[in-house]
């Protein structure tokens, strides 16, 4: 099921690209889901291991900007 809801803040993604922006937006679009890191791979055409290092990185990111 997919919900409607408010556009999150959009501060730091631009430094992030593109890629992490397509992952962001898959998670919000499908968060009520059992997601898998597979699928989430499989949507942005990038291999599992590929989007667990990228998504480590932004969340390391995020969490020394707060």
């Amino acid at each position: 099921m997919v919900h409607d809801m408010p556009a999150p803040a959009q501060s730091g993604s631009a430094s992030h690209g593109p890629f992490v922006n397509q992952i962001k937006e898959f998670l919000l679009r499908n968060y009520a889901r059992d997601l898998t890191l597979a699928e989430i791979a499989w949507h942005v055409r990038k291999s599992e291991e590929h989007v667990a290092r990228e998504g480590l990185k932004f969340m390391k990111s995020r969490w020394e900007n707060e």
